[in-house]
């Protein structure tokens, strides 16, 4: 069981990565006051965002329910993002795979806790 859990946590650690890496391209394609800007400042937040109410260390502990809402936010507005500039399949597959991930995350994390 462990094995899983570090198999899937390492899945949804690469989900995060691709929204970074999204985030950062997304903000490098506007003009060049605004791509420094945005191209740092919107993952800047993200990982903020991230760190103080999504991770497992968060600061701000909250109930599963709502973890979960703000993970599907911005797995869909990264999604979004995605679209936006890449019409092809990719942003539909990225947006399952985050889903994907972070619903078995929260599922192995469960029944660790029950154990």
């Amino acid at each position: 069981m462990k094995t899983a859990f570090y198999i899937v946590n390492a899945l949804r650690f690469i989900a995060e990565v691709m929204t970074l890496i999204i985030l950062i391209t997304y903000g490098l394609r506007f003009a060049f006051p605004l791509n420094v800007l945005i191209g740092l400042l919107l993952p800047a937040c993200l990982l903020v965002i991230w760190g103080l109410f999504v991770s497992p260390k968060a600061k701000v502990v909250l109930s599963m329910l709502l973890k979960c809402f703000i993970e599907i936010v911005i797995f869909t507005a990264a999604y979004l993002i995605f679209h936006h500039f890449s019409h092809t399949q990719l942003p539909i597959l990225y947006l399952c795979y985050a889903i994907i991930t972070s619903i078995c995350s929260k599922i192995i994390d469960r029944l660790l806790e029950s154990n």
